[in-house]
């Protein structure tokens, strides 16, 4: 599933935007990724017709807003008329701005009493009805990449590095921001908040040097402190996720995890890793 909004029900429901379908496009891909984010990829769930409307209406109205902050917005985020000063927003100001706005709506229209309104709830929620789903690992959104991931064990004055690969994961690279006059310009060569989804029953784990050895990630993983004592056969087998790792993105720039969320026990088992 890569969407649950077209560009003619985008069209439908805003008609007075002027996108192109090539911007639609990218920018519906952006918000389909956040709502998975945002529910934890319970929005994988919808089976109804209600479900899918509700989250291509919330796809919608997040495309709405990038359209409109990257248009239209001019950057000015306070101005003193005695003496006439302004204050422009940095690149990280626009991005947090953006972030606050999109979660917003997706908890107002995906925390909706109505039966089909029950994705943010079901994420943090055994007991809500959609909770008895399993989430259909077999087609999780856009998850059909590749990185490289490094991972480094120092032990007295030794270093080791240890890089795998892991394919079918979710990568949604973006750039940094600049504001720019209006609205704010891409900065392709710097990474901005890269968030990457691992599957626990779908992503697969390779040594760097054996990518013919690619089996489940999640049977092969370690925890930093299980991979630290392991021996070297076990680590050669294995993986890890740690701060400060080095990960080579599919668009070939490479990062550094920031942040790691291990949402394992959920009902759509996954990690995700933020780089930049």
């Amino acid at each position: 599933m890569e969407s649950w909004l077209t560009f003619a029900d985008y069209q439908a429901q805003h008609p007075d935007a002027s996108l192109t379908e090539a911007q639609f496009e990218l920018l519906a891909r952006d918000a389909a990724l956040f709502i998975e984010n945002a529910t934890r990829w319970c929005a994988s769930l919808a089976q109804t017709d209600g479900e899918k409307a509700l989250l291509s209406t919330c796809q919608a109205q997040l495309v709405e807003l990038a359209a409109g902050v990257e248009t239209g917005w001019d950057g000015v985020t306070s101005v003193n008329n005695h003496g006439y000063t302004e204050s422009y927003a940095s690149g990280m100001d626009v991005q947090r701005y953006l972030g606050q706005q999109q979660l917003t709506i997706v908890r107002q229209t995906l925390s909706a009493p109505a039966p089909a309104g029950c994705f943010m709830r079901a994420a943090a929620s055994a007991d809500h009805p959609a909770a008895g789903r399993r989430c259909d690992m077999r087609s999780p959104l856009h998850a059909g990449q590749s990185i490289r991931l490094t991972h480094t064990v120092r032990k007295g004055t030794a270093t080791n590095s240890y890089t795998v690969v892991l394919s079918r994961v979710s990568c949604h690279e973006s750039d940094s921001v600049l504001p720019s006059s209006p609205g704010f310009a891409h900065s392709a060569g710097r990474i901005g908040a890269t968030g990457i989804c691992i599957f626990a029953g779908w992503s697969k784990a390779a040594p760097a040097e054996a990518p013919e050895q690619a089996a489940d990630a999640a049977g092969q993983f370690l925890t930093p402190e299980a991979f630290r004592a392991a021996d070297e056969a076990v680590r050669a087998a294995g993986w890890t996720l740690a701060l400060e790792d080095k990960v080579l993105l599919p668009s070939g720039r490479t990062g550094t995890i920031t942040s790691i969320q291990d949402n394992r026990n959920g009902r759509c088992p996954h990690w995700y890793v933020e780089v930049s």
